[in-house]
């Protein structure tokens, strides 16, 4: 007696009824839209194909809607209007929900916390060779410091200004 091992792969493969009872439609919706996108079975059970699970599922999404072409990575301007207009409805609502969840902040709001932050930092860094010399820090000690303290300050300035520089690029492209 031979026990039958299926391969892990079998996993992946679906009928007719089972795709039908995923995706929520008749199975001879799922049998139409397979054909129309001349998508092959890939093996066979008890005598039925069976579909990878990849293939099936592409042929099934984009049967809902003849006239479009579905791509995964679509980009919205070669939609058709109404598909466009949609997509831009579904990411304004996104982008409002992830806002409203604290996912993602506007720009503005990033900006005057930042700058809160260098604030804070930049008075620590002014004020740091101060409390040190107050302290008896030797000289030499104090002279590093400044030094630390000073190239400190030119690279977040020499950062600040990229960013500038980059989001004056991203402004401009926005409103051009």
């Amino acid at each position: 007696m031979s026990a039958d091992v299926a391969s892990i792969q079998d996993r992946y493969l679906y009928s007719l009824s089972q795709l039908a009872t995923i995706f929520g439609i008749a199975r001879e919706t799922v049998s139409k839209r397979l054909q129309r996108q001349s998508v092959v079975p890939s093996d066979e059970r008890r005598g039925h194909p069976v579909y990878h699970i990849a293939s099936a599922s592409r042929a099934i999404i984009e049967g809902e809607n003849p006239e479009t072409n579905f791509d995964w990575n679509s980009n919205p301007e070669k939609m058709h209007p109404k598909d466009r207009k949609d997509w831009y409805q579904s990411e304004k609502f996104r982008k409002e929900l992830e806002k409203e969840d604290k996912i993602t902040i506007h720009s503005a709001e990033h900006e005057l916390v930042l700058s809160d932050i260098l604030k804070i930092q930049l008075r620590v860094m002014d004020t740091l060779e101060d409390m040190l010399e107050r302290e008896g820090v030797e000289v030499d000690v104090l002279a590093k410091v400044s030094r630390s303290v000073d190239k400190a300050k030119n690279d977040l300035a020499d950062k600040l200004e990229e960013y500038e520089f980059k989001r004056g690029d991203v402004d401009q492209s926005e409103s051009g």
